[in-house]
């Protein structure tokens, strides 16, 4: 999700998900996502986990330290657009075959040792921001930090809050 996210936020200044995301350890996590597959394994439930159950289970698989995500169903990518599907497509022919240790530099992003290097002692977890994900990128595309900056100006300004 991360890479697919990143992706697209560098090119078009959005991301596909919409989630935030924080430093951990093994990488750049997507929060709410964590947070729901989290309670998908551990409970408590409400309708979204029970939706969530109802396409994807949890599988310990040998050699995993963690559960595998394993789908039910066939995904429904009706909510995906046909720019964000070939996106994740694009991101998933480049990485999908790689191990842990050929992702290591890609999931721990400078935006991620921003946030890490900065973090108080003995957080496991610190915020991060997306404007961060664009200082030194070579694959930022001229344009795209602004029209994000300017697309979350017009949301707020139009938000209730």
């Amino acid at each position: 999700l991360f890479l697919a996210d990143k992706t697209c936020l560098l090119r078009y200044g959005s991301p596909i998900f919409s989630d935030y995301y924080r430093a951990l350890p093994y990488g750049a996590v997507p929060q709410r996502t964590l947070d729901r597959l989290n309670r998908l394994s551990t409970g408590p439930k409400g309708s979204d986990i029970e939706r969530l159950g109802k396409s994807l289970r949890l599988e310990k698989v040998k050699g995993h330290p963690y559960p595998v995500l394993m789908a039910k169903v066939r995904p429904d990518l009706g909510a995906l657009s046909e720019l964000e599907l070939k996106i994740i497509e694009e991101v998933v022919e480049k990485y999908g075959r790689m191990d842990f240790d050929a992702l290591y530099d890609l999931v721990h992003p400078a935006a991620w040792h921003k946030a890490w290097d900065a973090r108080p002692p003995k957080r496991e977890a610190v915020p991060m921001f997306l404007e961060d994900f664009f200082e030194g990128d070579p694959e930022a595309k001229e344009g795209s930090l602004e029209h994000m900056i300017e697309n979350f100006e017009i949301r707020r300004a139009l938000s209730d809050r």
